[in-house]
């Protein structure tokens, strides 16, 4: 079977930390990189898991104890991706080949949710329809929370042909699984890596890596784009990286608060001077736009820069951490996490060292923001730190918006072996969350010893209450619902619903109190009688007297008293 792009993804997200010890010259193009065959990866990880953690039975300060959420799992499992709704409910997909519920003994993508202090539900199979492998799942999910899950797929559906595809799949809030949709219908090649985001009108953005020809593309791998509104059918392929000469992987997709779409990946081409290493690229495009320029973010590399994290926050700013080989700022010629932030319509700044600690390689980060702006990433690392050992951890570091970089931590304490593919998300109280793929066997639960299973931790966010906006709705008048998802009571809560437009003749502000409002409670808020024609913008606010507040921002269309369209 065709498997060459995918084994190669393997192989690189495999050596990603291991590059410094694994590859002489790291410089080295990937194309040369001796491809480890998926039915040997088990015999890699064996030999890999004989360094051993001295930091066994510790934890981390402010850190859970480790969760294993793979425990029906019975062979290894791979890939994690995690997201955290809009209620505190942890949901996490992965890839393995366990014959659970009838799913064969192919590689499946499974999922489980917990949620906010409860237990983790039974294990569900997502792609039920396919008969060969899936692999590499991603996840997020919208503000009605509805859950999305992307992945690479083998099964011949909808023609998608014998090679590899990119599948995608959604679940509503209390619902079941949709049918599997094939997007990357018109490649003709082997696709992988996707990565999606969903914007605030529902519109699901997806993109992959693609070695199909397509509009132009060449033969190379380059980056592709989709997206779907909702309700509707998928668009055509876009080739994002069309400038490109060269090679395109790992792409990272966000979107901001106005449907604009972000795009990061890792490129060979030599753009800007760029030179003909590796490098971090990026592109974005305006929500009724065209595509802007390739810029290059790792300008100050030298050396080979892989696996870009993205994250947008509320003001615009665009935040990058990736993989870096470059001894920047006295980082040494091991892999050291990088990171730079681009504010809105100015230039890149220069780049920070997040894994300024280690002395070791740092690989494959992932970063997310809260709703202060503080910058969250957490990396897998060999550096033996806080007597974490050699082997593989998982290490976490966060800068506030105006402050630096705090010490790192180390988040698998627990584990003995290796801990690999660190995925983030962090909830409305900024709890952080984190799942990784981890050999130990820390409650001997394996048919085999030291397979890999996944692992999950959390450390709790702001204590107080913590107000959050959500399900804003039209008819007569509009509708919000307020909720305190912080760990006390709220008092005296103002809100205020307000309305721009051309045409509103009555009711364009509207304002309320709530006295209490106790956590984990959530009260409905509405405006009064409203007036007006045409297309009017909704903002609601609300503050409570403990200082925690929320604005959201939505559009609807006026027919006098009716408000229609509010999305």
């Amino acid at each position: 079977m065709r498997k060459i792009l995918p084994l190669l993804v393997i192989s690189i997200l495999v050596l990603s930390v291991f590059g410094a010890s694994a590859i002489s010259n790291p410089n080295n193009n990937i194309r040369n990189i001796n491809v480890i065959d998926y039915f040997e990866l088990d015999t890699f990880v064996s030999e890999q898991i004989l360094w051993t953690n001295s930091n066994i039975g510790k934890t981390s300060p402010g850190w859970s104890t480790t969760e294993v959420v793979t425990k029906d799992s019975i062979i290894d499992s791979w890939f994690p991706s995690l997201f955290v709704d809009s209620i505190g409910t942890v949901h996490i997909v992965w890839n393995e080949p366990t014959n659970y519920g009838g799913s064969g003994l192919d590689d499946d993508i499974f999922y489980k949710s917990k949620p906010k202090g409860g237990s983790w539900t039974p294990t569900e199979v997502v792609s039920t329809e396919s008969t060969k492998d899936s692999w590499l799942p991603s996840i997020t999910i919208d503000s009605n929370d509805t859950i999305h899950v992307t992945w690479e797929d083998w099964t011949d559906i909808e023609g998608s042909g014998n090679d590899w595809d990119i599948f995608y799949k959604s679940k509503p809030k209390g619902g079941s699984w949709t049918p599997t949709e094939v997007i990357s219908i018109e490649s003709t090649e082997d696709t992988s890596v996707s990565s999606l985001a969903v914007d605030f009108k529902g519109t699901v953005h997806v993109t992959w890596i693609d070695s199909t020809n397509f509009n132009g593309a060449g033969s190379d791998v380059d980056i592709f784009y989709k997206c779907k509104p909702i309700g509707g059918s998928w668009t055509p392929a876009e080739v994002i990286s069309i400038e490109s000469t060269e090679n395109s992987w790992n792409p990272c997709l966000a979107v901001d608060s106005t449907g604009a779409v972000h795009v990061t990946w890792e490129d060979l081409t030599n753009i800007a001077g760029s030179g003909l290493d590796w490098d971090i690229f990026y592109r974005y495009k305006e929500s009724s736009g065209n595509w802007s320029t390739i810029e290059t973010v790792s300008t100050e590399s030298t050396l080979d820069s892989w696996f870009s994290s993205l994250a947008v926050d509320s003001t615009g700013t665009i935040h990058v951490a990736w993989q870096d080989f470059t001894d920047f700022g006295g980082s040494g010629i091991d892999s050291d996490i990088f990171y730079k932030y681009k504010p809105f319509g100015e230039s890149w700044i220069t780049s920070d060292i997040v894994s300024s600690e280690s002395t070791s390689d740092s690989g494959k980060p992932s970063l997310a923001l809260d709703s202060t702006g503080t910058v969250h990433v957490a990396w897998e690392d060999v550096t033996d730190f806080g007597g974490s050992g050699n082997d593989c951890d998982i290490f976490y570091k966060s800068k506030q918006s105006d402050g630096n970089w705090g010490t790192t931590e180390v988040v698998s304490t627990e584990s003995t072996y290796i801990s690999w593919f660190a995925t983030l998300d962090i909830d409305t109280t900024k709890t952080v969350h984190v799942a990784w793929a981890d050999a130990t066997d820390i409650e001997k639960l394996g048919n085999r010893i030291n397979d890999l299973d996944i692992f999950y931790k959390y450390k709790p966010g702001e204590s107080g209450p913590h107000l959050e906006i959500h399900s804003i709705s039209g008819g007569f008048g509009i509708n919000a619902e307020i909720k305190n998802f912080g760990d006390t009571d709220a008092s005296v809560i103002n809100w205020i619903i307000n309305l721009d437009g051309r045409l509103i003749f009555y009711g364009k502000e509207n304002t309320g109190t709530i006295e209490n409002l106790s956590a984990g409670e959530s009260e409905i808020i509405k405006s009064g009688l409203i007036l007006g024609i045409g297309k009017a913008t909704i903002t609601l606010s609300a503050e409570c007297f403990e200082g925690s507040s929320d604005e959201k921002s939505t559009s609807g269309f006026l027919i006098l008293p009716l408000v229609v369209g509010v999305r």
